[in-house]
């Protein structure tokens, strides 16, 4: 009797001492501030949680575990969970400016892959377990020339949520073709209300010029709070019954259909690669396109 309760004991001491909660902030390293929406994953548990307004996390995990914490702007980081501080600072990376715009007295706007709301045929819902970043190729034309800048970003979202919040990134083109660097090292935050929305964001003070080679414009659903929802899934579909309650994150985003792939991309614990891989000829997600118009300017 006396050795099983030792063993009792002995499993409590190693269950708690295999998973620990942890609680930080993460600060920029130059002038120490909080780090809006980080993005913290953990490849090995396929885990990942997002940082909130402040920089301020709650994780649970392993205490022989690795985080990664990549934010906009600055340089990833890779942390044993053993060597967690309670304050964690990123390194900012270094950006060249572009050139100073000088306008013409008279602007010129071409909007370039617009889409209507009867194209919307289905939605990429975020991960619940890990911070997701779908991202959508555009291709450059020459008739880009004259209206080389992006002034605005038209997306489409589904939110479950009274307000939610999203992040918009965009990215140049690996040579491989695959999503690239970083063009920006801003956030782009987006909020939308509850619905189906298309809201515009207006990105002109950025600067960014259209790449020869491409783009990418991502969409980063971000682990919040105020973006969770409740939802019933059913567990022998199509019949109503039996279901369970399941948790997601808002917004979700629209997509439209098209008849070719290399459009989508998907990073899930900051690993890119192309959405078709995961589907079959006939699914339904096979040939999807993120819902996304670019307004550009002279």
């Amino acid at each position: 009797m006396m050795k099983n309760g030792f063993l009792f004991i002995f499993l409590i001491f190693q269950s708690i001492h295999i998973f620990a909660q942890f609680t930080a902030t993460i600060i920029d390293a130059k002038d120490k501030k909080g780090i809006a929406y980080v993005s913290i994953y953990i490849p090995e548990e396929n885990i990942g949680i997002t940082a909130d307004e402040n920089g301020k996390f709650t994780i649970k995990t392993s205490l022989t575990s690795k985080l990664i914490f990549s934010a906009l702007g600055y340089e990833n980081k890779s942390v044993a969970f053993a060597d967690l501080k309670e304050i964690i600072e990123l390194s900012p990376k270094f950006f060249e400016l572009n050139e100073i715009r000088v306008f013409p007295k008279q602007m010129e706007e071409l909007k370039i892959n617009t889409f209507s709301e009867t194209e919307i045929k289905n939605s990429f819902a975020s991960s619940t377990v890990t911070p997701t970043i779908y991202a959508r190729y555009f291709p450059y034309d020459t008739i880009y020339q004259h209206t080389p800048f992006i002034k605005s970003i038209k997306t489409s979202v589904r939110s479950f949520t009274k307000n939610s919040i999203f992040n918009i990134k965009i990215y140049g083109v690996k040579h491989d073709g695959g999503v690239g660097k970083e063009l920006t090292n801003k956030n782009i935050l987006v909020k939308t209300k509850k619905g189906i929305m298309f809201p515009i964001t207006d990105v002109s003070k950025l600067n960014i010029q259209f790449p020869e080679d491409g783009l990418f414009i991502g969409l980063e659903n971000l682990l919040l709070e105020s973006n969770k929802y409740d939802s019933k899934e059913l567990l022998n579909w199509p019949k109503d019954k039996p279901f369970r309650m399941h948790t997601y994150y808002s917004p979700l985003f629209n997509n439209v259909v098209i008849k070719d792939n290399f459009y989508t991309w998907v990073n899930m614990n900051g690993q890119w690669e192309i959405v078709s891989k995961n589907y079959s000829d006939n699914h339904m997600f096979k040939y999807s396109k993120l819902a996304i118009e670019l307004t550009l300017s002279n």
